[in-house]
């Protein structure tokens, strides 16, 4: 995520790979916790779904928030 942060400092477009790294940071950031261990499935959902929106334009399933 560190990684993706920095990308808010550029003074140019993102580029289809960086765009496309912010799409999947929801999705990788609950594989991993899952890879490490993570079972509890409430807190697996936040992380996953935490940029969706009541009005459908969040990210990455573009549905409303639970």
């Amino acid at each position: 995520m560190f990684e993706l942060q920095q990308l808010q400092a550029l003074e140019r477009p993102l580029v289809d790979a960086q765009q496309e790294a912010i799409r999947n940071h929801c999705e990788r950031s609950a594989a991993m916790l899952r890879e490490h261990g993570m079972s509890s499935e409430p807190w697996l959902d936040i992380v996953q779904d935490h940029h969706e929106r009541p009005d459908d334009s969040g990210y990455p399933a573009h549905m409303p928030s639970r």
